[in-house]
C-alpha cells in the first residue's frame, strides 16, 4: 500500500495525538456534563418548581459537544493512523461545519442570555420565600436547593446577602443561612449580622459571602468565558483542517504516483 513519507509522517502522527486527546476530552466532557446536569436536575428542578428554565442547558451542551468531539476526533484518529484519504476529507468536512455551527450557537448564545437569566431569576424568587416558611409546599426542598447552590456557588442570596432580610417568617437572629458563611456551614458565623449593620460592607465580608447567586451562576456559563474558549477552539480546529486537507493531498498523491 502507497504511503506518505517526509514532512506529512510528522503531520500524520501529530494529527493523530491531536485527535487522540480530543477524543479523551470528548469523553470528558460528556461524563462532567450527565455529572453536573444529574446535581442541577436533582437541587435546580425543586427552585424552578419543576420548570428546566434554562438551567440544564450548559451541561446539556457539554454532553452533547462532547459526543460530537468524540466521533469526529475519532475518525481523525484512524484517518491518520491508517493513511486513509476518504476519511481525511469527511474529517475535514465535518470539522468545518462544526465551525459553522459553533459560530450559530454563540450568536444565539449572545442573543437569548437575558432571557434565560430572566427565567432563573423569576424561579429563584419563587423559590427563596419557601425556605422559612415552614408551611409552603416546597419548603425543603427550597431548603436543600439554597444551601447546595450557596455552598457550591460561593454566593448568598439572589442578588445579594441583602435578600434574607427580607425573606418570608425569617428569624430575628441569624436570618441568613450558616450555608453563606465563608467556609461553608460554619455555626453561628450569621448571628452578629442584623439588618440595621447588613449594609457594613467591612464587617459582613469578612463572615459571609455577598454576591448573589443569581450572579454568580450566570457568571459561572459567561458568554465572554466560553467566548474567549471557543475562539481557542475555531483556531485549532481551523489548524486541523488544514493538516488534514494537507495529509489527504498527500496520500492521494502517493496513490496516483503508485
Amino acid at each position: 500500500m502507497p504511503s506518505i513519507n517526509g514532512g506529512m509522517k510528522l503531520i500524520k502522527y501529530a494529527l493523530f495525538l491531536f485527535n487522540l486527546a480530543f477524543v479523551i476530552l470528548g469523553v470528558a466532557l460528556v461524563w462532567i456534563g450527565f455529572s453536573v446536569k444529574h446535581g442541577f436536575k436533582q437541587y435546580f428542578s425543586t427552585m424552578l418548581d419543576g420548570e428546566d428554565g434554562g438551567h440544564s442547558i450548559p451541561p446539556t451542551i457539554f454532553i452533547v459537544v462532547g459526543f460530537i468531539m468524540f466521533v469526529i476526533a475519532f475518525l481523525g484518529c484512524c484517518g491518520a493512523f491508517t493513511e486513509n484519504h476518504c476519511m481525511m476529507m469527511l474529517y475535514s468536512v465535518l470539522v468545518g461545519l462544526i465551525l459553522v455551527i459553533q459560530l450559530g450557537a454563540a450568536v444565539a448564545a449572545y442573543a437569548f442570555q437575558d432571557d434565560v437569566e430572566g427565567v432563573l431569576r423569576n424561579g429563584m424568587e419563587k423559590s427563596f420565600d419557601k425556605y422559612y416558611n415552614i408551611d409552603a409546599a416546597g419548603h425543603n426542598d427550597s431548603v436543600k436547593s439554597w444551601d447546595f447552590l450557596q455552598y457550591n456557588l460561593k454566593c448568598c442570596g439572589v442578588d445579594s446577602h441583602i435578600d434574607w432580610a427580607n425573606a418570608t417568617d425569617a428569624p430575628v437572629i441569624g436570618f441568613i443561612p450558616k450555608t453563606c458563611c465563608i467556609g461553608g456551614g460554619v455555626e453561628n458565623c450569621t448571628n452578629s449580622i442584623t439588618k440595621e449593620n447588613m449594609n457594613d460592607a467591612a464587617l459582613v465580608s469578612k463572615e459571609i459571602y455577598t454576591e448573589g447567586c443569581l450572579h454568580a451562576y450566570v457568571q459561572s456559563f459567561s458568554i465572554n468565558r466560553l467566548g474567549t474558549v471557543g475562539i481557542v477552539l475555531a483556531v485549532v480546529q481551523v489548524l486541523g483542517i488544514i493538516c488534514a486537507c494537507m495529509m489527504a493531498r498527500s496520500i492521494r498523491f502517493s496513490y496516483e504516483t503508485v
